[in-house]
């Protein structure tokens, strides 16, 4: 049975990419898990691929994403604060 030529294509680009996930979260030294996540949200991964990635559940990144959109929400922004003066 012939393997679809389309499907292959279709796993190859998603081992790519994968790959290239690893390769920035390496490069950008990130360390702590957390940041891996946001950095991995902010290029457009899902909770359930970054989970992939990381070796982690997506509810853990679900978790660490709702922390970190908290702490953004309670910090004045640094923008604003520069209007006011």
């Amino acid at each position: 049975m012939a393997i679809d030529p389309t499907a292959r294509v279709l796993e190859h680009l998603r081992r790519i990419e994968s790959l290239l996930a690893h390769l920035l979260v390496h490069a950008a030294g990130t360390e702590k898990q957390l940041d891996a996540i946001a950095l991995l949200d902010k290029c457009g991964f899902s909770p359930t691929e970054s989970a992939t990635l990381l070796g982690t559940t997506s509810n853990t990144v679900n978790v660490a994403l709702h922390t970190l959109r908290s702490r953004s929400r309670r910090k004045p922004s640094t923008a604003s604060s520069r209007q006011e003066r």
